[in-house]
């Protein structure tokens, strides 16, 4: 996990993956301080990357992530890291086209949930019954997504939570993976944003 934000946010995301039980170790990095070498990222089988502040080095970043996705690593990019705002992640990652999707903006504070979902027999989706983003529901806004990619879920408001990258290494999570046991107004700790947080990650592992 190499993520930004609340305090408490880090702790939060590696708390909720450890407790699905689905991996043997589960460490976070707090990106805003520290940048992860390529032989940093390559000692995991997938990283899940997120970020609502500006990372230390954000064209290093992108350039180590590309570098490691090529080396067959999995890739789960979270919100508000899609946001092109230029200091939240940059290098090879975006300029070689990487990303599953390509997003204008941010909208919230219109509580969502779990909506369509497109494939349901995805990994992604795995044991995923309820989803609710809280009553900040961070999510996307003029989203289109990357030329091969592929919807899998849907927020109730139409706009993408989980969409897969035409390279099956990667995915994007569309929503803020802090929960609300960190603060009050992300996604519901009740609900099952613990499976969407862990379950990419399998899928993105090496088999």
């Amino acid at each position: 996990v190499a993520g930004t934000g609340w305090s408490c946010g880090n702790s939060d995301v590696v708390s909720k993956i450890s407790s699905t039980g689905f991996f043997d170790t589960v460490s976070g990095v707090d990106i805003s301080t520290e940048t992860p070498s390529l032989a940093t990222l390559l000692n995991y089988d997938a990283v899940l990357l997120y970020t609502s502040a500006s990372s230390q080095d954000p064209d290093t970043l992108g350039d180590n992530l590309a570098d490691y996705s090529d080396a067959g690593g999995g890739v789960v990019v979270g919100f508000f890291t899609q946001n092109p705002f230029g200091s939240y992640l940059e290098g090879r990652w975006v300029s070689g086209g990487y990303p599953a999707v390509e997003t204008l903006g941010q909208t919230r504070k219109s509580m969502q949930s779990l909506g369509t979902v497109h494939n349901p027999t995805h990994p992604a989706m795995n044991m995923v019954s309820s989803f609710n983003g809280g009553s900040a529901s961070h999510r996307p806004i003029g989203t289109t997504l990357a030329l091969g990619a592929t919807l899998i879920a849907e927020w109730t408001d139409g706009t993408p939570l989980v969409v897969e990258a035409a390279n099956q290494r990667q995915l994007a999570l569309l929503f803020y993976p802090s929960s609300s046991d960190c603060h009050s107004s992300p996604w519901d700790s009740s609900t099952d944003g613990d499976l969407l947080l862990a379950n990419p990650q399998i899928g993105r592992a090496p088999c």
